[in-house]
C-alpha cells in the first residue's frame, strides 16, 4: 500500500466519523418542539388567506369586530385556523374600538376563542391615540362574549401610570378588568 492510499483511507475514516458524530449531535440535540399551532401533518388544510380581512356582524347588522391578517390557513377536521400577524378590532357600542395585535393566532372554532402569542398588544384608542396599552406574550379572546384572559404577565400603561401583574381578565362590554396577582402599580399624580 502506497503513502497516498494510506492517506486517502484515513482521511475517510475521519470524514466518516465527523459525519457520524454529526449525525449523532443532530439526533441528540435539544431544539425545541414546535410551536403549539402547528398542525399534525396528517390533517390537511382546505383553504389558505393572503392579506385577508374577516368582518363579525351582529344580530343587528352592526360591526362587532375585523381582523386583518397576513396569512391564514383553515384546517377542516378540527375547524381550526391559523394566522399570521392578525390585527383586531373590537368595537364598543359609543365608543372607539380597541386593537389587538400579536404575531401569530390561533382560531378555535368550536370554542370561539381566538388564542394570540407573541408580541401581544391591546390598545384602547382615544381617535387614533392609544389611551390604554396592555402588553403580554399569549391571551385567549372569546370571541363571541368579548372576553380576554391570560394567566401570563401582563403590562399595562396609560396616562395614570404603569401596572404590572401575572393574569388578566377583562370584559370588554362591561368595561371591567381584573388583574389576578403580583400586580404592582406605579401612578402619576395630575395637578389641576
Amino acid at each position: 500500500m502506497n503513502n497516498f492510499s494510506v492517506r486517502a483511507s484515513i482521511r475517510l475514516i475521519a470524514l466518516l466519523g465527523t459525519f457520524l458524530a454529526a449525525v449523532i449531535l443532530l439526533w441528540t440535540s435539544d431544539e425545541p418542539s414546535p410551536p403549539d399551532t402547528v398542525k399534525s401533518a396528517m390533517e390537511e388544510p382546505d383553504s389558505y388567506l393572503v392579506n385577508g380581512v374577516y368582518r363579525e356582524y351582529g344580530i343587528t347588522g352592526e360591526l362587532n369586530s375585523k381582523m386583518s391578517t397576513k396569512q391564514g390557513v383553515h384546517f377542516p377536521d378540527s375547524d381550526e385556523g391559523i394566522f399570521s400577524s392578525p390585527d383586531i378590532l373590537i368595537y364598543q357600542e359609543d365608543r372607539t374600538p380597541w386593537t389587538i395585535k400579536a404575531s401569530q393566532g390561533q382560531y378555535l372554532s368550536k370554542q370561539e376563542q381566538l388564542v394570540l402569542k407573541g408580541n401581544v398588544v391591546i390598545e384602547q384608542l382615544q381617535g387614533d391615540v392609544p389611551v390604554l396599552n396592555f402588553q403580554t406574550d399569549e391571551l385567549s379572546l372569546y370571541t363571541k362574549t368579548k372576553y380576554i384572559v391570560t394567566d401570563r404577565p401582563v403590562k399595562i400603561s396609560g396616562a395614570e401610570g404603569l401596572t404590572s401583574a401575572v393574569g388578566m381578565k377583562v370584559w370588554v362590554n362591561e368595561k371591567r378588568v381584573e388583574l389576578l396577582s403580583n400586580v404592582k402599580g406605579t401612578y402619576v399624580l395630575q395637578t389641576k
